[in-house]
């Protein structure tokens, strides 16, 4: 017989406490959260989580879930020490509620799933994938999306576990993954390739076995109609540039017919997954051959994606103008390109003062941890509050800039093109500045400053002769009245600096006023 509270004031307590969490005050939070860690001593506290978690369908799926999130949480801290049947109670409730008509409840129960797996391994859990694989083929949706949503987090979580298991559970997993690329749900198209997607950087022999048929199924989602399904589409050959280039090499105009397409995208994370092609494409050695037809119609799409987000304008106070009247905050006064000593290159694009820091996990267009070998890809990170004593790179915190976005992806690969096609892009480019930098909406001259300091080191010998108008134009627009318009200045002025500090003649109109 399946486990049952014992004492009902015991699960009215902690559904009172959980309700309770939820209050805005934040006393009243902490009250809570230490009440609830008092509730570990008790073993079978976590019983009571995945019960409320799996068995209480009445009960708002709001407090339903944070159960479920706090067992993880407990499972994460101290899995190995609870005991067997409480372990054996939590996996049984957690298959139970797969299908589960919350879409909420399916992903918490899925996050707790690869937890335990992460925390203990598939081996301690013999009957899962077996399991989840035959949930795949259920007629009910809810079963086959929560099954699916539960093997998308293993295969994120756990790839090394699957492809290296002694019973091989990728051989008969991918075959069948690939099969529901077709399937007529959305929601269970994108979670199929998102599984198949974990494999394709690790080259995995089940995944490399089948590839003909993975590109075949691909191909088919190209133009679909879920913006999920398109992004993992665009992520999938994009990851597949580095791994298997030579299978797309036959298509390759179609693909970048596609990603120019794509690139421009309603929905800006579709957009930023297929931004993210161009930086992959332009470290292979076919990108001067493969792109050189379509550069006018890759560097205008560039251009435009550079400008400033509506919600970039809105974290960033962007549409303030004169700020003489705001208090500095000590973040906002802090050094912003004190660590180019330790760089060979100059202070860079993606430093978070234009608002185009990179990401931890941007796409490796290099064989590394790092995105392509850029100046705007190497980008320099404020300090952590606690970590200036030393030259090791360091996270942006939240309150100086927003994540890697459509903005820094285009940004990053207009200069990454610019090193790969020097001067040639300049007939394209000039006509396309020259609008953007006398625009009336500030937001595209903002963007137009940005694109001239992107391509600062790939087009310096073609844009020399342009120099004097330009540095002229740049120092104007110091005394520009949006902030975000003389930050952006000033970090272009610092990619043309060479220039102005060793043109002697000059010397008197440029560098002192510039200093200034």
């Amino acid at each position: 017989m399946s486990w049952q509270p014992g004492q009902v004031d015991d699960l009215q307590q902690i559904l009172t406490l959980l309700r309770q969490s939820q209050s805005p005050d934040t006393q009243i939070q902490r009250q809570v959260q230490a009440r609830l860690e008092s509730l570990n001593q008790y073993p079978d506290f976590n019983k009571y989580l995945v019960y409320i978690l799996t068995k209480l369908l009445d009960e708002q799926e709001a407090t339903r879930s944070l159960s479920g999130l706090i067992l993880k949480n407990n499972a994460k801290s101290h899995y190995e020490k609870f005991p067997d049947d409480v372990r054996s109670y939590i996996k049984q409730e957690c298959i139970s509620a797969l299908g589960d008509r919350s879409p909420l409840i399916r992903a918490t129960v899925g996050i707790l799933i690869t937890t335990i797996v992460t925390k203990g391994s598939l081996e301690q859990w013999p009957t899962l994938l077996e399991h989840l694989y035959s949930c795949l083929d259920s007629p009910d949706v809810n079963l086959c999306e929560g099954a699916f949503g539960a093997l998308q987090k293993v295969c994120e979580d756990s790839a090394d576990q699957l492809e290296n298991a002694p019973s091989q559970p990728l051989n008969v997993l991918i075959p069948k993954f690939i099969q529901f690329f077709l399937h007529s749900h959305p929601k269970i198209r994108s979670h199929a390739i998102a599984c198949v997607n974990e494999f394709i950087t690790p080259r995995a022999t089940a995944l490399m076995s089948n590839i003909d048929l993975f590109l075949e199924n691909l191909f088919q989602l190209a133009n679909d109609t879920d913006s999920d399904v398109r992004k993992h589409v665009c992520r999938a050959l994009v990851m597949l540039i580095e791994v298997r280039i030579e299978r797309l090499i036959p298509h390759m105009q179609q693909i970048i017919e596609y990603m120019l397409l794509t690139s421009q995208d309603a929905d800006d994370t579709v957009a930023l997954e297929a931004c993210e092609f161009w930086l992959m494409i332009a470290d292979q050695p076919i990108c001067r051959d493969v792109l050189q037809p379509y550069l006018d119609k890759l560097l205008p799409i560039l251009c435009k994606n550079m400008k400033y987000s509506e919600i970039d304008v809105i974290i960033l106070q962007g549409d303030i103008d004169e700020d003489e009247h705001i208090p500095d905050r000590i973040e906002d006064i802090r050094p912003r390109f004190h660590r180019a000593r330790t760089r060979q290159h100059a202070p860079n694009l993606l430093d978070d003062n234009d608002g185009t820091s990179q990401p931890n996990n941007a796409t490796d267009t290099n064989n590394n941890s790092t995105p392509a070998n850029s100046q705007t890809d190497q980008h320099l990170q404020h300090d952590d509050d606690e970590d200036d004593d030393d030259d090791d790179e360091s996270g942006v915190s939240t309150d100086q800039a927003t994540e890697w976005n459509l903005r820094k992806c285009s940004a990053a690969a207009l200069d990454i093109l610019s090193n790969v096609f020097r001067e040639t892009i300049l007939p394209i480019l000039l006509p396309i500045l020259r609008e953007m930098l006398f625009h009336s909406d500030w937001q595209i001259k903002e963007s137009g400053i940005l694109v001239l300091g992107a391509i600062a080191e790939g087009c310096t010998y073609g844009l020399t002769p342009h120099l004097p108008d330009l540095v002229d134009y740049l120092i104007k627009c110091l005394n520009d009245k949006k902030p975000l318009v003389r930050s952006i200045t000033c970090w272009t002025l610092s990619r043309y600096s060479t220039w102005v500090v060793h043109n002697e003649v000059e010397q008197n109109k440029f560098l002192i006023p510039l200093m200034s």
